[in-house]
């Protein structure tokens, strides 16, 4: 502290590696803050606090059951050797200056804080492009064994086998060949491969107004506002040439420019592809009232607000060159939200309680602009989810348990989801933006906490929940294509399709567990040391279905026009059946001793998660590639599916320590 008014703060950080349990994955990051609290008096109150950081890491890769038999869990196919040393291309980097102040006024009744955020974000994701060239990624499904196992001439034995030794000594980024291949004379220093990286840039101001007061002995009231406005620019950026001299800023697939009106030959460290911004700004206005007594609580709360959404491009896109350029329609929303609640105390040890919520609220902007990379337009619809929430707890407290029962119900009407990818369907294949909306979700489920206390030193704990996340109907779908890219043959004359509904309803939402236990025991020894141990259980976890196998258009074979004879309702339905994930047991252990030597305290923690290295799959999805039911069912049937489910996979046995040195 500087004197009795004036206290300050200062905390930096940094953490590094190599590679951690993923391989090929660094790790670096840094983080600085700092804070200053000026006391006026009693009455008034100012902070200043500043943040900032900065992080470097690799980023993982989901993976077929294919790959994962031949590589493992730790196996990660974004990087590569340079030389000696481990390069990795999928990478992620994130820096971010923040400041932060406000302003306290209260009194014994009352209570005002203003405050203010100015920020600044830069996220930048690397990865390969390639143009013209073969793929570089080691886990492209032509290099791998199933590719010649599933060749249409037959499955070739040999070439498989070849194919799986290959991926056994290498499955890296080969860097050399990259170079090579950019080197080659015939392309006359014009760029094949190139390691860039998607950037967002984002500047944020923003201001809140809380005000408390009470009202009587029982009664309190809230009222307060925010106001934030954030412009964020995304663009591709050249991060290497990898030894080539320039990139010629041309979409491979329709080869028509990414901006017809700037310099076509590209160079390091310059943006291509694409460069747009969007500009947001939101408002809100809140009112509460709560009531508190010794044995009843509730309030009644309600907002109203206001936000606008705008695309402007930077580049005049030569495939929509009157949609791209400039500044796009300022889009409107005005979302509002109520909410109640009450708690009643039956006795001092027993509490119940109710909550219920109902909103209307503005889509994610990812989910608002179909390919804002290309151009202005939206997504059907208008935007706005309707939010139905309600749940009622239990508390108890009694001399040597405690804990909670929950129960909960929530229903998210409206919502929207765009996917880019490359598919082949009824009408014909190509690398199209599938949006789908009036889409349903429901979550529903129990939740129960207990803690036991058999003595003043032991705590035994259990906790499990059992819920149900399903979609509630079955949405629209529409694909857009690319104007110079619409199926051959398929007589279509706009790039937009609608394939109607989607066969959902029912189906599990793949995210997370619906089941879920984990029972552990803890102690704490007066000799200032303590240990826990816990063991986990998860499942219900399934994987994340592909919209576009679930249309009409999955019926129709792409020669013909017409339905497969064989794909009637129950062979459909045995081959759409949703996968679920193996179920997961984790044991974990925890652990810490604290001293105080000559003034000082000295404590140190650890933790061993996973302590018998199970392997497990922590999340999956539905590839969509298989959009006929033709393709899809000879693609099943295989040994190893050319396009089957990819999935992340979770940490093996790893741990952590920590020590904290007190002067």
């Amino acid at each position: 502290h500087l004197g009795r008014k004036l206290h300050y703060s200062i905390s930096g950080s940094r953490r590094w590696a190599k590679e951690g349990w993923l391989s090929g994955a660094p790790y670096n990051s840094y983080s600085l803050f700092g804070g200053l609290e000026w006391t006026l008096n009693p009455q008034n109150k100012i902070l200043i606090a500043g943040i900032w950081i900065d992080q470097k890491r690799g980023r993982s890769t989901p993976v077929t059951d294919e790959v994962y038999a031949i590589k493992g869990a730790a196996y990660n196919p974004g990087w590569g050797f340079w030389g000696e040393t481990k390069r990795a291309a999928n990478t992620k980097n994130i820096k971010a200056p923040m400041l932060h102040f406000s302003y306290q006024l209260k009194n014994e009744r009352s209570e005002l804080t203003l405050s203010g955020l100015l920020g600044r974000s830069h996220q930048a994701r690397g990865r390969l492009g390639y143009f013209n060239a073969p793929n570089p990624d080691p886990v492209y499904y032509r290099y791998l064994p199933s590719f010649y196992l599933n060749s249409p001439l037959g499955a070739d034995y040999q070439g498989a086998s070849l194919a799986h030794q290959g991926f056994i000594n290498e499955g890296q980024i080969d860097w050399d060949f990259l170079v090579v291949s950019n080197q080659n004379p015939a392309l006359a220093g014009r760029a094949s491969y190139v390691l860039q990286s998607d950037q967002n840039l984002s500047d944020l101001i923003g201001g809140t107004l809380h005000f408390n007061t009470k009202m009587g002995d029982r009664i309190i009231l809230y009222a307060g506002g925010q106001f934030i406005e954030e412009r964020m620019q995304f663009y591709a950026k050249i991060d290497d040439l990898l030894g080539a001299e320039y990139h010629a800023d041309i979409d491979p697939f329709t080869e028509t420019r990414n901006n017809s009106l700037g310099s076509l030959n590209k160079h390091q460290d310059d943006i291509f592809k694409y460069h747009y911004a969007i500009q947001a700004r939101r408002s809100k206005a809140y009112l509460q009232v709560g009531y508190q007594s010794q044995l009843l609580e509730g309030f009644i709360a309600g907002s109203i607000g206001t936000r606008q959404v705008s695309r402007e491009g930077f580049y005049q896109n030569e495939r929509f060159p009157e949609e791209s350029l400039g500044k796009g329609k300022l889009l409107s929303y005005h979302p509002k939200s109520a909410k109640a609640g009450i708690s009643v105390d039956l006795s001092g040890r027993h509490r119940i309680g109710l909550l219920a919520l109902v909103q209307d609220a503005a889509q994610p902007i990812r989910n608002i602009f179909i390919n804002p990379r290309e151009h202005h337009r939206i997504v059907p619809g208008d935007h706005m989810e309707r939010i139905y929430g309600a749940e009622g707890n239990y508390h108890f407290r009694l001399p040597h348990i405690q804990g909670r029962l929950t129960g909960y119900y929530n229903l998210i009407r409206n919502t929207s989801d765009i996917k880019s990818y490359y598919v082949d369907t009824g009408f014909g294949s190509d690398f199209v933006q599938e949006v789908s909306t009036g889409m349903d979700q429901e979550y529903k489920g129990l939740e129960l906490g207990v803690e036991l206390f058999p003595s003043s030193a032991v705590t035994l704990s259990l906790v499990g929940s059992l819920g149900s996340f399903r979609y509630k109907n079955d949405p629209l779908l529409e694909i857009n294509y690319d104007p110079t890219e619409l199926p051959e043959g398929s007589g279509m004359q706009t790039t937009e399709l609608d394939l109607g509904q989607a066969r959902m309803s029912g189906l599990h939402m793949g995210s997370g567990p619906e089941i879920a236990l984990s029972t552990g025991v803890s102690y704490s020894d007066p000799d200032y040391w303590w240990l826990g141990i816990s063991a986990n259980y998860l499942d219900g976890r399934y994987i994340r279905p592909a919209l576009i196998t679930r249309t009409q258009s999955f019926l129709l074979d792409p020669e013909t026009g017409m339905q497969f004879a064989e794909a009637s309702p129950e062979n459909v339905a045995r081959l759409l059946k949703q996968k679920v994930m193996a179920p997961v047991y984790l044991l974990n252990l925890i652990g810490g001793k604290s001293w105080k030597w000559k003034g000082t305290y000295i404590s140190t923690f650890f933790s061993l998660s996973n302590v018998f290295d199970h392997q497990f799959q922590s999340g999956g999805f539905e590839q969509g590639r298989n959009g006929n039911y033709g393709q899809a069912y000879q693609d099943q049937i295989s040994t190893d599916p050319l396009f089957g489910p990819k999935y992340w996979y979770g940490q093996g046995r790893s741990f952590f320590l920590n020590l904290v040195v007190s002067l």
